[in-house]
């Protein structure tokens, strides 16, 4: 379902806002607008939205805000109701995620119309979390004058590697990190194992090695408190993601 299909509601002559309840309306252009934000990250990827949607959203409600600027969608902000609150799609169980731009949107104009948006709509919490600290700043600034509170205690492991290669980004570790690895290889010797980093890009041979995956990470947390990354739904869930990515290449 989209709201406003005629052209959406206005901000300005120039300006316009769709509202889309449905993830494949909005497919071509989500794919389209990721396609030109090269460092946007995995997260933020329209299939990742979808799988985590399949296996998550039932207890939630669409709201994916498009801007239009003279016409021509600009940007995308995929958003979701929970209640009363508003919050990112998709989260948890993602890292680092962006509003989608097209190359040629006017970043700071985007912000200002996102911002006027949503203080015209209904929500008692407006929950952002997971965003680059740089892009909650932006929101920030043009929320201007409703309180707010950031928390930076959450960490995000995403790597984001920028075309480099696993040994380029190795090698730029500190020195302290090869000496823990050095020692952690040593131990594994002692006890006859190697350790050994391998990348896999099949769909099928993803399938087939990830119950050895979960079986190691649920005994790394037997060894720690709360649930493990795989408890319940979210081995199927991450599983899915992986066999898309790597179908995806």
């Amino acid at each position: 379902m989209t709201l406003d299909p005629a052209g959406g509601s206005a901000v300005s002559a120039e300006w316009r806002v769709q509202i889309h309840t449905d993830l494949e309306a909005v497919y071509t252009l989500w794919d389209e607008l990721y396609a030109a934000m090269p460092d946007a990250g995995p997260f933020a990827l329209w299939d990742y939205a979808a799988i985590w949607w399949r296996h998550y959203g039932k207890a939630f409600r669409l709201y994916v805000i498009v801007v239009l600027h003279n016409g021509q969608p600009c940007a995308l902000l995929p958003l979701m109701y929970h209640g009363h609150v508003l919050r990112w799609l998709a989260a948890p169980k993602s890292d680092y995620v962006t509003p989608l731009f097209s190359a040629a949107a006017d970043r700071s104009h985007v912000f200002a119309v996102f911002a006027e948006h949503l203080r015209g709509i209904p929500w008692a919490v407006l929950d952002l979390h997971y965003l680059y600290p740089d892009l909650a700043q932006h929101f920030i600034d043009a929320m201007r004058g409703v309180w707010y509170r950031v928390d930076d205690r959450m960490a995000c492991p995403y790597i984001a590697v920028n075309g480099r290669s696993w040994q380029d980004y190795w090698t730029a570790k500190p020195a302290k990190t090869h000496k823990e690895m050095r020692e952690l290889n040593n131990r594994l010797a002692r006890n006859h194992l190697i350790a050994q980093v391998t990348t896999i890009a099949e769909p099928d041979r993803i399938a087939a090695l990830f119950p050895a995956l979960e079986m190691l990470h649920e005994r790394r947390q037997q060894t720690r408190s709360g649930h493990g990354a795989f408890a319940g739904d979210s081995g199927a869930f991450f599983l899915e993601v992986c066999r898309a990515y790597a179908a995806k290449g």
